[in-house]
């Protein structure tokens, strides 16, 4: 007779837990399927391997010679799903990842290095992952038509264009305020309202001033004496030009715990401004069970509040 590998598994989980209930619980099951495969086993070869007693369940004689056999037909079976992982993830070599060059710098790659040298595995989707036996990861600027997984800023309430990537899910709004450095109000007033920041500094990003949902922002550009000190092309360029002293910039505010010395520039009346934040990938892509793990990897470390709201 063959015997199904799970009802291997639902006896040793049975013989542990002490109970139906805690074994279905352990193996994510319902009780019902539980009982009702071990009774169809027991029916099959005609002998009783469990005993229902007030302290709970336990094996039967019969039972007891089957559990040192169930117990390495289980941890066999555990080796050869890892070995199986292993050589998926060799198979499916590094894991691209194409997002904007500042979440890369500031948040994505630091993350992922810790993680991977952390002892304690991040859990991600109610599983917990063994980083060790991850591959390695890929970042790549934007812009790179080719990646496994694509992260990228939109205006609000605009879906980007992902080409072929046909499911995208929003992570959630990346709320921004005016930043400028310690050292830079050391040397300026420190304004006390939105509308003062017409008479400071401005370091500008190029995009900013296409998106009509940063309209304050531009009101307040255009309203200045001096104009924008710097209209640079990206945050990469931004972030350390502000955190140098150079000025004032309209920065995500997931980037202040990363860049220690910045500090909100507004105390009041400042209007709410944001970017939403997204990720993308193929279908193809997301059967990989390594590409999947990275993608929802992913998520848990953007949805970390405050850097993210699900607004």
């Amino acid at each position: 007779m063959a015997t199904d590998v799970m009802d291997v598994r639902i006896l040793t989980a049975i013989h542990t837990e002490g109970s139906y209930r805690q074994a279905a619980t352990r193996l994510k099951m319902d009780q019902a399927t539980v009982s009702r495969r071990m009774a169809t086993l027991e029916d099959s070869v005609g002998v009783q391997l469990f005993i229902k007693d007030r302290k709970g369940v336990r094996l039967t004689e019969d039972g007891q010679t089957l559990l040192g056999l169930a117990d390495r037909a289980v941890k066999s079976m555990d080796a050869f799903d890892r070995s199986l992982e292993r050589i998926s993830v060799v198979r499916a070599g590094n894991v691209k990842i194409n997002c904007p060059p500042a979440l890369c710098a500031y948040i994505l790659a630091p993350a992922f290095t810790r993680i991977i040298s952390d002892t304690h595995p991040l859990a991600a989707n109610e599983q917990k992952i063994d980083w060790k036996e991850m591959p390695y990861f890929s970042f790549v600027s934007q812009g790179v038509p080719v990646a496994d997984i694509e992260i990228s800023w939109s205006k609000r309430g605009h879906a980007p264009a992902t080409g072929n990537h046909s499911i995208t899910e929003r992570i959630g709004a990346t709320p921004m305020l005016p930043y400028g450095s310690e050292a830079y109000f050391r040397s300026r007033a420190r304004p006390k309202r939105f509308s003062d920041l017409h008479e400071h500094d401005i370091i500008d990003h190029e995009l900013y001033a296409t998106d009509e949902y940063l309209e304050a922002w531009n009101v307040e550009l255009a309203r200045s004496a001096v104009g924008p000190r710097m209209k640079l092309a990206c945050l990469t360029s931004v972030i350390p030009v502000v955190s140098g002293g150079g000025g004032i910039g309209l920065i995500p505010t997931l980037f202040s715990p990363i860049v220690t010395n910045l500090v909100p520039a507004v105390l009041s009346d400042c209007p709410y401004l944001a970017r939403d934040l997204w990720i993308s990938a193929t279908p193809e892509a997301l059967r990989s069970p390594v590409v999947k793990r990275v993608y929802d990897a992913v998520i848990e470390i953007l949805r970390v509040p405050p850097w993210v709201e699900r607004r």
